[in-house]
């Protein structure tokens, strides 16, 4: 009889703990699959914003000009700036930059519009130039190696007149 109060003892404290350690799993699988759920919900936020996002880029880029311009290269040396290189800013007042500064024609693509080159990117359009006409852009290279290696390229150029700033001439 001992024995078996002893058997039964035993066996309760054992299926306890089981019934234990099973509901606190069961318990901590339930947290797991709410911050799982959480974390679907917040991905499909995002995914949302991303979307919204792409289709305000799509929007934006629609709202674009799109011409071909001809597209060559100048550098700070008085080969391409003339008399002007010996003052090393643009006509907007700027230094010039190889990663920002393009010139331009300010009766196409008024000084200070952003403009997006096919294969180069986004640049401001801080310069004039004398040989800069009509459908031509003249992208900035620090080096005159850098600009005589671009060469001269027809490519599309995306810009908005709207995001023009004033220049005093």
């Amino acid at each position: 009889m001992f024995l078996k109060k002893k058997c039964f003892y035993i066996f309760s404290v054992l299926a306890l703990g089981l019934f234990i350690s099973v509901y606190f799993n069961v318990k901590r699988l339930n947290e797991i699959k709410t911050v799982m759920a959480e974390l679907e919900a917040k991905n499909a936020k995002i995914e949302m914003e991303q979307a919204s996002f792409e289709d305000r880029e799509k929007l934006f880029f629609n709202s674009l000009k799109s011409e071909i311009f001809q597209v060559t290269a100048y550098d700070p040396s008085p080969e391409s700036c003339g008399k002007w290189a010996q003052f090393g800013i643009t006509k907007t007042g700027t230094k010039p930059n190889s990663l920002r500064t393009v010139a331009v024609d300010p009766n196409i693509i008024p000084l200070g519009s952003l403009v997006y080159i096919e294969g180069i990117g986004w640049r401001i359009a801080e310069d004039t130039g004398r040989l800069v006409k009509g459908r031509t852009i003249d992208v900035y290279f620090d080096t005159y190696e850098d600009a005589l290696e671009f060469g001269k390229k027809s490519i599309r150029v995306y810009y908005n007149q709207r995001d023009s700033v004033k220049v005093n001439s």
